[in-house]
């Protein structure tokens, strides 16, 4: 009796890790694929957790702030970072592409908010700091308007994930 319900026990420990661990990857792996429009809805999807989700992303999110800031500042000193800059900078012209940019880079430190909330090509942390750079915002403006907008936009597409899911699964059964 005793040893079998370890065994049990020892086995949904396992089960429970395991599940954390595809999560984990999973919802790793399609943020870094497709960004939060992706790895959102996936971790809402797997956990029904809005709040574990927005802090999994908010923190991915927020990783890339400093990263960015440095290679549009101090990181073109470096030659290896310079190439990465000159390729980000590059992507400038594909950004310009996209009706939200032009939209939003008139708007100066509203756009770089507003452009940061956004889940799709053109807007996210890597368009927002672009803007922000082109824009010569202040480090410490540029960064908090982009955590704020970030963090909004994490919190609608969670939520907007979550009843979109719920709806399709009242549907269902």
């Amino acid at each position: 009796g005793y040893k079998c319900g370890e065994e049990r026990q020892n086995n949904q420990d396992l089960n429970l890790k395991m599940k954390i661990l595809f999560f984990m990857l999973g919802f790793l792996l399609f943020y870094i694929v497709g960004g939060r429009k992706i790895a959102v809805p996936y971790g809402i999807a797997l956990t029904n957790n809005p709040w574990l989700v927005i802090l999994l992303t908010a923190i991915a999110d927020f990783l890339q702030i400093p990263f960015f800031y440095f290679i549009y500042s101090t990181g073109k000193k470096i030659v290896f970072l310079d190439k990465v800059r000159i390729y980000a900078t590059a992507g400038k012209a594909k950004i310009k592409r996209y009706a939200i940019w032009n939209s939003v880079r008139k708007l100066g430190n509203t756009g770089i908010f507003i452009l940061s909330m956004l889940p799709s090509f053109g807007g996210g942390i890597w368009s927002s700091f672009l803007l922000a750079f082109l824009l010569k915002t202040r480090k410490k403006t540029a960064c908090l308007l982009i955590a704020a907008g970030s963090l909004i936009g994490i919190i609608s597409l969670a939520f907007f994930s979550q009843g979109v899911i719920r709806g399709i699964l009242s549907l269902l059964g």
